[in-house]
């Protein structure tokens, strides 16, 4: 059985966006990381604080989620359905079909192609839940990388410089964000969450970066 939060005071609270504002250190350290700043800076940090909020509202999101197991038996019946339901479909007796088709109102092909669909629907299921059942650990938890192409855009935007990352001292590898971008990343999570860890950046600093190289220009 899925598990599902329930409304308090006749409103979800995990859909409420709650309002944020850097402190004067906070903004000052987010500020201090960057080489340059083009523009207004209140208008950056008008821009970094609706990241801020976007952020918690996403990661509350993602916490509020079904567990793997949860998830699991979902896309067990999910499939099992969809299954049952395809093979229903293409074993009805041709009189049933017609009634069906007419009572419904059913366009030439809909039954077909729906069971097409179903299978398709079933086969994925079944391909989602093979990899659910391998995955150990804690689940993660997206919303850095949802968040992290913003924080790009910004970066990029009010200092004219390229968002790169490097998360070594030389040849060393740190495991930190090493450069200007990666220091300002930092400083937002370190206002913003200080649960996200310094790989949990890099990682999805790295990824933010590796999509820029593989868009073709």
């Amino acid at each position: 059985m899925s598990r599902r939060i329930l409304p308090r005071g006749g409103y979800d609270p995990v859909q409420v966006v709650q309002p944020f504002r850097f402190t004067a250190a906070h903004r000052q350290q987010i500020l201090d990381a960057l080489p340059c700043v083009r523009g207004e800076e209140s208008e950056l940090i008008a821009g970094l604080q609706h990241c801020a909020r976007t952020f918690l509202w996403l990661r509350n999101q993602y916490r509020a989620r079904s567990t793997q197991a949860e998830q699991n038996a979902a896309l067990t019946e999910i499939g099992h359905l969809a299954g049952e339901l395809t093979r229903q479909l293409r074993s009805l007796d041709i009189e049933v079909e017609w009634a069906l088709w007419q009572s419904a109102a059913l366009s030439d092909g809909y039954l077909p192609d729906l069971s097409d669909r179903l299978e398709i629907v079933a086969d994925g299921a079944a391909r989602t839940l093979e990899l659910g059942n391998k995955r150990t650990g804690p689940r993660r938890n997206p919303a850095i990388d949802r968040i992290m192409p913003e924080l790009k855009r910004l970066y990029e935007q009010y200092t004219g410089k390229l968002f790169s990352h490097n998360p070594k001292l030389k040849t060393e590898y740190l495991g930190q964000p090493q450069s200007a971008a990666g220091r300002y990343v930092a400083g937002f999570f370190q206002a913003v969450d200080p649960s996200i860890t310094q790989t949990a950046i890099c990682t999805a600093m790295a990824r933010v970066v590796r999509a820029r190289r593989s868009t073709p220009s």
